[in-house]
């Protein structure tokens, strides 16, 4: 007699999930912020069943890192790729976050066919916002429609963030941490620090706090009004203060990015006028700046060293003609004739104005006019001190101080006005005569 063994015939229904690279699970590798990675995974379906089935994925663990903190979810996106089944339909072709709900990606044909597809995993490093060793879990399901038995598969997905942030400071004076202007030269009178860092994760922000204000070794703080910073540079952030602008002594937001790398500068500069009024001397001080990441703060300190060189000088402003008064008649108005003298120092010392007059005033034939119908007169236009001649007075030869500072030496604006009155026996003719000025210290 025969023997008969039974026939079994067994369905199959089940899902792998397979990275493209090989392995058992995802991984990244190494993701900084300049970082845009792709991965891709290949779902498998085996169905026998003749069951039409569709295909979810969600997240079963969360993304941490070994600090236990969350990865940025808007980091990690995923999609479909077109074309890459057989058969039914793929859906989230288009880029989208990981959730923690189901996320439908193929329906398969109402035949239940076996078929695979691929879904691209994408790391954007812009976006993370914490370093660290991440680990999570995606959950892909398998699930017969019109309910019945599902299936489950989990992919563990690693994700390491750890590259170290770099940031690097040098100022115009080739040095890490000093920072001269001078008024030497217009190219001292300004000057910058420059910043550039790479490898950035998340928001970074950058503030300067002026520690302490440049002061002298009498301990005279510098006008703040006679210096100003601006910012410039930073293609891949946000500046502010982009206009000069003065220095205060509080914490000022400066720079703010969520990119890589970048670049950026803080330039410094003398307003050229208010410098010139500020005692000679050097004014050291101090600014700090404040990086602030997640995680991570540094302070950046800065020695701001300012020099304003020693101005002792005297400018004048002559009539077009000098000192010269023409067609002179016994019976004509007087003439008057203005001089203008500007004195710049910041000595801090007292000092005086000397006035030299070369000779009487004198006509082509050498007639001179009498001391009493040429006088001179002073006023303070701008400054403190003393005048020698405050109402008209005669004009004397040679040298006389005509003008006396104050005890603080302070800048000063004086006019002289000369006054030639013709007289009843004047000669008609020109008349002229040279003057000059000098500095000195009282």
């Amino acid at each position: 007699a025969g023997v008969f063994f039974p026939f079994f015939s067994y369905a199959d229904f089940n899902i792998s999930a397979t990275p493209y690279e090989g392995g058992v699970s995802l991984r990244f590798g190494r993701v900084d912020a300049s970082s845009l990675i792709n991965k891709e995974v290949k779902i498998r379906v085996t169905s026998t069943e003749g069951l039409q089935y569709q295909v979810f994925q969600r997240i079963l663990e969360p993304f941490v890192n070994e600090k236990g903190q969350d990865l940025n979810m808007e980091a990690i996106t995923s999609y479909t790729l077109v074309n890459s089944n057989s058969s039914g339909t793929l859906y989230q072709e288009r880029p989208d976050i990981l959730r923690y709900s189901d996320q439908l990606l193929y329906t398969s044909s109402s035949a239940g066919e076996s078929d695979s597809f691929i879904v691209v995993y994408t790391i954007d490093g812009k976006k993370l916002d914490k370093p660290g060793r991440f680990m999570g879990k995606i959950l892909y399901t398998l699930r017969p429609i019109g309910g019945g038995q599902e299936e489950n598969v989990f992919l563990d997905v690693y994700i390491d963030a750890s590259a170290q942030f770099q940031i690097d400071t040098v100022t115009s004076d080739r040095r890490r941490n000093e920072l001269s202007l001078s008024t030497r030269t217009q190219k001292e009178m300004q000057g910058y620090v420059k910043f550039s860092f790479k490898n950035n994760v998340g928001k970074i922000k950058v503030y300067q706090i002026i520690d302490e204000f440049p002061c002298n070794e009498y301990s005279e703080r510098i006008d703040s009004s006679s210096l100003r910073f601006f910012t410039s540079g930073g293609k891949n952030g946000e500046l502010f203060y982009t206009s000069p602008v003065f220095l205060e002594r509080k914490k000022l937001l400066i720079y703010t990015s969520t990119e890589a790398e970048d670049t950026f500068f803080v330039n410094f500069l003398m307003d050229k006028e208010r410098i010139e009024e500020q005692k000679a001397g050097i004014y050291r001080g101090k600014v700090e700046y404040l990086i602030e990441r997640t995680d991570y703060s540094e302070v950046f300190p800065v020695n701001f060293r300012v020099e304003v060189t020693p101005i002792f000088k005297l400018e004048t402003i002559y009539p077009a003609e000098g000192l010269q008064f023409k067609n002179l008649l016994p019976h004509t108005p007087p003439q008057t004739k203005e001089v203008s003298i500007i004195v710049k120092t910041n000595l801090a010392r007292p000092y005086m104005v000397i006035q030299k007059l070369e000779s009487p005033l004198t006509s082509e034939k050498g007639v001179e006019i009498p001391s009493q119908f040429f006088t001179m007169k002073e006023e303070i236009i701008e400054g403190e001190g003393e005048v020698k001649f405050p109402e008209f007075s005669p004009v004397p030869v040679g040298e006389i101080p005509v003008f006396f500072s104050d005890e603080r030496g302070s800048p000063a604006r004086i006019k002289i006005i000369y006054r030639l009155k013709p007289y009843s026996e004047i000669i008609a003719g020109n008349y002229n005569t040279m003057v000059s000025f000098s500095l000195g210290e009282r």
